[in-house]
């Protein structure tokens, strides 16, 4: 090995070391020691086959310190997980279960029940963003209510519409029937009073 070539090999580990730390300082020194045996394993696996490796290709096949780092699980800090699986995150898929059975059994008859577990699944989802959220929750209200005030609408209008043309068709058939109305009393009038000849 070269000099030059352990001067590239320590300075690519101490900045994987360094991007590690920043992102899980308790993995950092784990995670050089793991590449530095990667290292010399890769060399001696080249050496075995009789092919010419560097360090360049080395460290090309593991990539740059800051993916290595991006790939190592953070374990502590403010950005860390829980270990385990919490009881809501066991608990899911059963009750989504439980949901899309009761659904299918009553969702056809009472839509109402229906819609409201489907919030309930989106809500407690992870999948969904909470703009999303907010948008699908008012969606079937927000439908409902612009349906409600477009049937008031068009049935009050309906209403109001019938009376107004019967008042209409009523004040313009008036003076119809008055006409009607004079031409049989002047028919009948002919009638009663004898012909003068």
């Amino acid at each position: 090995m070269d000099v030059d070539d352990s001067a590239v090999e320590g300075a690519y580990l101490d900045e994987v070391e360094r991007a590690v730390s920043v992102r899980d300082p308790d993995a950092a020194s784990h995670i050089r020691a793991e590449i530095a045996a990667h290292i010399v394993e890769c060399r001696s696996d080249a050496e075995q086959r009789g092919e010419p490796i560097t360090i360049h290709d080395i460290i090309a096949e593991i990539g740059d310190p800051l993916a290595v780092a991006a790939e190592v699980p953070t374990t502590s800090g403010k950005n860390s997980k829980p270990s385990r699986i919490t009881l809501f995150a066991r608990w899911e898929p059963i009750s989504y279960v439980w949901a899309v059975c009761l659904l299918i059994a009553v969702g056809s008859s009472l839509y109402f029940i229906g819609w409201a577990l489907g919030l309930i699944m989106m809500w407690t989802s992870a999948l969904w963003s909470r703009r999303v959220k907010i948008w699908s929750t008012a969606v079937i209200p927000g439908c409902l209510l612009l349906a409600l005030i477009w049937f008031d609408f068009v049935f009050v209008a309906g209403y109001l519409g019938t009376t107004a043309i019967a008042v209409l068709l009523y004040f313009t058939s008036a003076p119809v029937k008055a006409r009607r109305a004079a031409k049989r009393a002047a028919t009948a009038q002919e009638r009663l009073t004898p012909a003068r000849s």
